[in-house]
């Protein structure tokens, strides 16, 4: 059986933390799923998808309440950057300061860099 689709991990240490990022690039859409600690967890999920040409993008949280704000901006990143519809879920403990979302943000940034090659 032929894979269709295209999976790629990111991982980044910070403030005694480690936040992982995996992408799963479909045709249609992209999955990604950020996360603290070692295993895999569905978090505050968030669908993006470009309108007008993709000149703007409309998002929207589909569940959880903690870090809609990282989780929106996620996925309108990544709906811009695969020009498609993106479902993002973050499960990271609830972020005080600026330096995590930074820190997620960069992880994010790394992970597409690598899909794009």
């Amino acid at each position: 059986m032929s894979q269709h689709y295209e999976s790629f991990y990111e991982e980044l240490e910070a403030q005694n933390r480690k936040f992982v990022a995996v992408l799963f690039k479909m045709e249609n859409a992209t999955l990604v799923f950020v996360f603290e600690g070692k295993r895999i967890k569905l978090g505050t999920l968030a669908i993006a998808m470009p309108q007008f040409g993709g000149k703007t993008h409309m998002s929207s949280i589909l569940l959880g309440e903690r870090n809609v704000s990282l989780t929106k901006i996620l996925a309108e990143q990544i709906s811009r950057a695969f020009h498609g519809i993106a479902l993002v879920s973050t499960h990271v403990a609830e972020i005080h300061n600026a330096d995590v979302s930074s820190t997620i943000l960069k992880l994010v940034k790394k992970l597409l860099e690598k899909s794009r090659l």
